[in-house]
């Protein structure tokens, strides 16, 4: 039976298909599944960029000029925690890898009593 679902078609970086097809397999889904549950996920976030976007548009020239102007502040702002959590993000793969000296110490506990 086919499906009611819409097809678009979408052309990817080699970076951007290695990292869908490395989710799709290791989630055991489908590369087209596995982008589909990506935007579903994204769905409200979309939705309140569009939302956005339309009332940016329908704005006056002076209100458009004083959103962009706290859009590029907060840009500035986002790239710098971007920078801090990426920094973490790396500590703690290294350490998990055991790289820059002793690594993660390992706990196992027994059954709960």
């Amino acid at each position: 039976m086919p499906s009611d679902k819409k097809r678009i078609l979408v052309y990817l970086t080699d970076e951007q298909f290695a990292l869908v097809d490395r989710a799709a397999t290791s989630t055991g889904e489908s590369r087209s599944a596995t982008i589909a549950d990506l935007i579903q996920s994204a769905a409200p976030m979309l939705e309140r960029v569009a939302d956005l976007a339309d009332a940016i548009r329908a704005a006056p020239d002076d209100v458009r000029a004083t959103f962009a102007g706290a859009a590029v502040r907060l840009e500035e702002e986002y790239g710098g925690l971007l920078q801090q959590a990426d920094e973490f993000w790396e500590s703690l793969h290294s350490a998990a890898r055991g790289e820059g000296g002793e690594g993660p110490r390992l706990v196992i506990r027994g059954p709960e009593s």
